[in-house]
């Protein structure tokens, strides 16, 4: 599988705001809606665009399908196949909600654009946190903030897809059972599975990461990621792991 040499924005303004020339550039063939790896990682200023991008397309019809638009529907397709939903529909999120159809269906797009579209965000996550690495570090916080952002969306995005492409974490016990590939490099090939225990680990590893680069941090931006945020994220693997007990002293007042 080839590596994707753009980073998708999601953001059709984002090419005007700091790649078009003069306005009469009618010929300029670059893209408004993708940015090479080569541009994006000239700057800290251009990292935070593609950041930007992530976010615009957690909330962006990537999907096709109306009643998945982007991460607030697939949260309202998560809930639908809980036991104790009781909602009589005959149109969204009706495979979901009948006795979890979709996910013994290889091609329903309840099933494989989960992991088609959060696959994608991890990748240009990865690219973000590779062009880290790269970029003149012209402002400290702004460096943390895009670095704990990426952190918390590649956490988020895997935390999502062993839940539903692996048996659950069950606390306790070895959890050796095949997880999902976990992606840290920003490349897009051919991965062995991690163990559950390990998806977890890992996850926890990143938002250990993200709650220290994010302290202290102030965010001028709802859409973005503050430290109280990654705490959150925090809280809600600790729940999924049945970690009941965890130290809540280690959490920041609000």
């Amino acid at each position: 599988m080839r590596s994707i040499k753009n980073i998708t924005l999601g953001l059709a303004t984002v090419g005007v705001m700091f790649l078009s020339g003069c306005a009469g550039d009618y010929l300029d063939t670059i893209p408004s809606t993708s940015v090479s790896e080569t541009t994006i990682n000239t700057s800290l200023d251009n990292l935070y665009i593609a950041l930007n991008g992530i976010h615009k397309e957690m909330v962006s019809q990537e999907s096709g399908y109306q009643c998945l638009g982007g991460e607030p529907g697939f949260m309202m397709s998560r809930d639908a196949e809980a036991d104790d939903m009781n909602w009589q529909t005959n149109t969204w999120m009706k495979a979901a909600y009948l006795g979890w159809q979709c996910n013994m269906n290889e091609t329903n797009g309840y099933n494989y654009k989960f992991w088609q579209i959060y696959y994608q965000w991890i990748l240009n996550a990865n690219k973000i946190l590779a062009g880290l690495e790269e970029v003149e570090i012209t402002s400290q916080e702004l460096f943390d903030q895009i670095k704990g952002e990426a952190l918390c969306i590649r956490a988020w995005a895997h935390f999502n897809l062993v839940q539903l492409y692996a048996k659950r974490y069950e606390a306790g016990k070895d959890n050796t059972q095949d997880g999902i590939p976990y992606r840290e490099k920003a490349v897009a090939e051919e991965q062995a599975r991690n163990s559950v225990e390990d998806v977890y680990a890992k996850i926890n590893n990143d938002l250990d990461e993200a709650c220290i680069l994010l302290s202290g941090i102030k965010v001028n931006d709802v859409n973005h990621y503050s430290e109280m945020v990654a705490w959150g994220l925090k809280a809600r693997v600790a729940l999924t792991m049945q970690d009941y007990n965890r130290d809540s002293r280690l959490i920041p007042s609000l």
